[in-house]
């Protein structure tokens, strides 16, 4: 579930080895970007935003790397969500980082203005686009369009997965056909919806409303979207070890020499 995640997650930020702590902060990241408002509630807790804010704060020269992450990430996630009353917690923490003299890129906070928040998911039986019948398994077939939300099937997802900029995910998503035509060729879209809509599937001009599904269900998606995430994000650093042997010096450290005690005005 994602509160365990959570706390699990939170663990791996006291560590004491900096890759550990950069793994989890990537993970912890991830996560915010790649799954739905109903996950968030548990990774962006005031005891983990706290645990981010102990980073910054303990000013360990090994840990260079992992206070510019906490810095990226705590930016980010303020003009994301900062006029969201659900995280006042996020708006308190960045002050009182600033009040003790520490930076936060303003280029991240610039490009994460203008991130929106991911669809809650639509429970349905039915494919919203061919109105085939999910099955009745645990594995129903069904799978959600990370733009939309809607619950779609095999058949009506798109060519291949793709970054969702608007919503700060940068790693390939699963779409329906429409919100793929959408995103992927935005001029060439039909006027008409039903050539969204493969022609071995369709039944008329039906179009069903999604019914209730049960808290089970809702939580069953969850832990689906968590594990993907974390699959990406594991992804994703095992790709950039790959790819780079090193990365750029530290901000803070470069502007901000360690110190011990934050700075006061008087």
């Amino acid at each position: 579930p994602p509160k365990k995640a959570s706390q699990d997650i939170r663990k791996k930020l006291l560590e004491v080895s900096e890759t550990t702590v950069l793994n989890a902060l990537y993970l912890v990241d991830s996560v915010v970007k790649n799954t739905p408002s109903a996950v968030h509630k548990d990774f962006l807790s005031p005891e983990l935003l706290g645990s981010l804010k102990a980073i910054v704060e303990g000013q360990d020269s090994g840990m260079a790397k992992a206070i510019d992450k906490a810095l990226e990430m705590l930016g980010e996630w303020k003009a994301a969500f900062g006029d969201d009353s659900n995280y006042k917690v996020i708006q308190t923490i960045f002050n009182e980082l600033e009040k003790g003299g520490y930076y936060i890129p303003e280029a991240q906070l610039a490009s994460a203005s203008f991130m929106q928040k991911p669809p809650v998911f639509q429970e349905s039986e039915k494919c919203y686009l061919c109105t085939k019948e999910f099955g009745k398994g645990l594995y129903k077939g069904r799978h959600h369009c990370r733009n939309c939300g809607k619950s779609i099937c095999n058949k009506c997802m798109g060519d291949t997965p793709l970054a969702l900029p608007h919503f700060g995910i940068s790693d390939p998503q699963k779409l329906c056909i429409t919100c793929y035509k959408k995103i992927d060729k935005p001029s060439e879209q039909s006027e008409s919806s039903n050539d969204n809509i493969p022609s071995e599937f369709m039944l008329g001009n039906s179009s069903p409303q999604p019914p209730q599904t049960s808290d089970r269900e809702i939580e069953l998606q969850e832990e689906d979207d968590l594990q993907m995430a974390i699959a990406i994000s594991l992804n994703e650093e095992e790709n950039k070890k790959k790819t780079s042997s090193s990365t750029t010096a530290s901000s803070f450290y470069s502007s901000n020499p360690p110190k011990s005690t934050p700075q006061t005005s008087t």
